[in-house]
C-alpha cells in the first residue's frame, strides 16, 4: 500500500523564496482560490437546479403520462400516490425476471480476462454500458452457480453503499457482481421506460436501503416494489418524449461538471507553478486591490 511517513516527509528538498516574497504567492492564491470557489459554488447550483427539472419531467411523465387531462385513480401505493385510470399497477415480480451475481476469486488470475463482460457498481452510471473494465472467463462462469449472462437490454441497479440506487443498462450481454441487481426478460415493460422510471424512484429506493454507516438494498426489497404500468405504445411515447426532453438538460449538466473538472486542474496546475517558482505573481500580486484580498470572499 502506498503510504507517507513522518521520516518520508523529513527527506522531502524545496525551494524556499524569501520571506517577503512567501506572502505575495500566498496573498494571490488565496484571491484565485476566493474566484475559483464562487465559480465552482455558481456551476454547483446551477446542476442542482438542472438536476431538479429533469427528475421532475422524468416523475410526471412515468407517474403521470403525456396526457394531462388523464383521469386518475388511487394506485394503493402510498409513494406512488395517483396514476392513470387506465394503469395497472403490479408488483415488479410479475414484470420481470430478477438476479444478481458474485466476485470470483481476485487472487485466481485464471478467472479473469476471458471474454465475457463483467459489470460492477462503479460502472452503473445512468447510461449503457457497452464494455466493462473487467471481463470473467467461461471457467468462471461453470464453476459459480450464482454467475448467468444477463441478456442485452437488461437494467442493473446498485444495491450497496455509495452506488446505492444507481443504474445502467447491458447495451452487451454480461455477468455482474453481487452488489448489483439485475432486472430482466419483461414481456410488458421495455427497457427504456424502467430505466426512466427507476431513475424518477431513486430517491425512494435510497429511502428503502439500511444498514450501518451506508444504506443497503436487498433483492427481497426490490421485489417487493409496485409498478404502475401503462400500456405498450404508452411506454414507448413516453421514453422517445424522454429522450428528447432530457438529453438537452443531461448535455449542460455534463457541460457544466467538465467545467469545473477543468477549472480545478488549472488551480492545481497554476499552484504548482507558482509555488515552483515557474510563474512569477509579484506583478500580479501587487496589483490586486485591498477589497480584493485575502481578508475575506467577495
Amino acid at each position: 500500500m502506498w503510504s507517507l511517513r513522518p521520516e518520508h516527509f523529513k527527506k522531502i528538498r524545496c525551494c524556499l523564496p524569501p520571506l517577503c516574497e512567501q506572502k505575495v504567492i500566498v496573498r494571490y492564491l488565496e484571491y484565485l482560490e476566493q474566484r475559483i470557489r464562487r465559480y465552482v459554488r455558481a456551476k454547483e447550483r446551477l446542476i442542482g437546479l438542472l438536476e431538479e427539472e429533469k427528475q421532475a419531467i422524468i416523475n410526471q411523465a412515468v407517474t403521470r403520462g403525456l396526457d394531462p387531462s388523464v383521469r386518475l385513480k388511487a394506485s394503493g401505493v402510498e409513494w406512488l400516490g395517483d396514476v392513470p385510470e387506465h394503469w395497472e399497477v403490479k408488483k415488479v415480480t410479475q414484470l420481470f425476471s430478477i438476479g444478481s451475481g458474485t466476485t470470483p476469486p481476485t487472487s485466481a488470475r485464471h478467472y479473469y480476462g476471458g471474454d465475457i463482460c463483467w459489470i460492477t457498481t462503479s460502472e452503473l452510471r445512468e447510461s449503457t454500458i457497452q464494455s466493462t473494465k473487467q471481463t470473467i472467463t467461461r471457467q468462471a462462469l461453470r464453476e459459480f452457480s450464482s454467475l448467468r449472462v444477463y441478456p442485452s437490454g437488461s437494467v442493473a441497479v446498485a444495491m450497496y453503499g455509495a452506488t446505492i440506487g444507481r443504474i445502467g443498462v447491458l447495451g452487451v450481454p454480461a455477468a455482474v457482481n453481487q452488489a448489483c441487481c439485475v432486472f430482466f426478460e419483461s414481456n410488458e415493460i421495455i427497457t427504456e421506460f424502467w430505466f426512466y422510471w427507476l431513475q424518477s424512484r431513486r430517491p425512494h429506493l435510497m429511502a428503502l436501503g439500511h444498514g450501518g454507516g451506508q444504506p443497503n438494498l436487498s433483492q427481497q426489497l426490490l421485489r417487493s416494489i409496485r409498478v404502475p404500468v401503462p400500456t405498450r405504445s404508452e411506454q414507448i411515447e413516453i421514453a422517445q418524449f424522454l429522450d428528447r426532453s432530457v438529453s438537452d438538460i443531461s448535455g449542460s449538466i455534463k457541460r457544466a461538471r467538465r467545467q469545473i473538472e477543468l477549472v480545478e486542474e488549472y488551480r492545481t496546475r497554476l499552484i504548482a507553478d507558482v509555488v515552483t517558482g515557474k510563474l512569477d505573481v509579484r506583478e500580479a500580486a501587487a496589483g490586486l486591490g485591498d477589497e480584493e484580498g485575502v481578508s475575506g470572499e467577495k
